[in-house]
Order: structure tokens, then sequence, then C-alpha cells
């Protein structure tokens, strides 16, 4: 259904680095509901497309302390709403991969001297006594859900969100516009179905 959001996802059972996103997460998969939704640039951002991405840092401000190291894959000649798809986690203290099928769509690697120096980052070190793959050294949860519009979407999409992303209206306008994307939601189909959930550690 088109403006849902599907996300698999990890956050730490504990704040133990602080607030959001010092303590880190873990995006596996994020995409979009849109069977038809794309960039300016005519790359695919709809059903096809998984997202999956790491952040971290000391702020929350994207480019001023607030990491995010991701990857994205489309899968080739169907979507990932018309069947069943493996989307897992393979992690260690050395890497942590993420992907879906046998596709590997994101790998952080640990960097010998930390993520606060390896990122450059500037001011109060919230790892500073933690080990070099701090955050992630810690335990996560496991989340899935579906949310609806949000910031995932932007105004350069094409076709455009039929909400204003800065408006205090736009649940409501959201709502005014559902000629537009009703008819996209069919019954189950707008659900994430889940077949089986496995978590296992060495």
């Amino acid at each position: 259904g088109d403006w849902l959001w599907p996300a698999i996802w990890m956050m730490p059972t504990e704040s133990h680095y602080g607030g959001w996103p010092q303590s880190g997460e873990m995006d596996i998969l994020e995409t979009a509901g849109n069977l038809k939704l794309h960039h300016p640039n005519g790359d695919s951002l709809g059903i096809d497309r998984d997202d999956a991405t790491f952040h971290y840092g000391n702020s929350r401000i994207r480019g001023q302390g607030h990491v995010f190291h991701g990857g994205s894959y489309n899968i080739p000649g169907t979507n990932f709403g018309a069947g069943f798809h493996t989307y897992w986690v393979d992690w260690n203290a050395d890497r942590i991969k993420m992907g879906v099928d046998n596709v590997t769509v994101v790998t952080l690697n640990t960097p010998s001297e930390g993520f606060f120096q390896h990122d450059h980052l500037n001011g109060t070190n919230p790892w500073a006594h933690g080990p070099k793959n701090a955050p992630f050294d810690r335990a996560f949860y496991l989340i899935l859900d579906v949310a609806v519009g949000n910031n995932f979407f932007w105004h350069g999409m094409i076709p455009h969100p039929p909400w204003n992303l800065t408006s205090s209206t736009g649940y409501r306008d959201f709502w005014k516009n559902r000629h537009l994307w009703l008819p996209t939601w069919h019954g189950d189909d707008v659900c994430m179905k889940v077949d089986s959930v496995t978590m296992m550690q060495a």
C-alpha cells in the first residue's frame, strides 16, 4: 500500500552510552509500500528496494555527530511484498553484516581505533570507556513494525507524498487526500506477514 513504511530494526535494551543515537540503532529493513515510487534521478524507492542502516554518534544531527552508515538493494524483476524473504543480521565484535536472502546489503567493520576516532567525531566521546566496537557491544532487541507516512518519505519523491512533512496538519492532509492512496490498500496486504523469527547466539 502507498505510503506504508515496513521496518525490521534493533535498538539497545538500555541506553548504556546515552540517548539516541549514542547507544546505536540497526535498521535491518526499511522499505516503502508503494509499487511506484522514484527518486528524481529515476531510481526506484518503492517496495522493490531494501534499505539497511546503522545509526550511531554523539549528536542527533546528521553530519554533525550523527553517523548514518547504510546500503540499499533493489530486487530484480519482483518486489519484497510478493513473497517471503529472509532478513538477517550476522554480528560479531569485528563486524556486523545485514542483508536479505543471499545478499549482503551493508557491512559495518569495527575500526581498531573505535568509531569515535574513525568517524572524526568532535566533542565528548560517549564510548571512551567501552570496547572498540561500542556502542555495538551491548544487547539489542528486535522490533517489527509498519508505520504510515512520516519522515521516511520526502517531497522530492515522484509522486510527491500527499501531505506536507513540516505542517502541523500533516495527518489531516493525508486523510483528506485518501483518494490518492486508499485504493492501494488491500486487506491483509497492508500488514507485515511474518513466517518465523530466529535469533541465535554463539
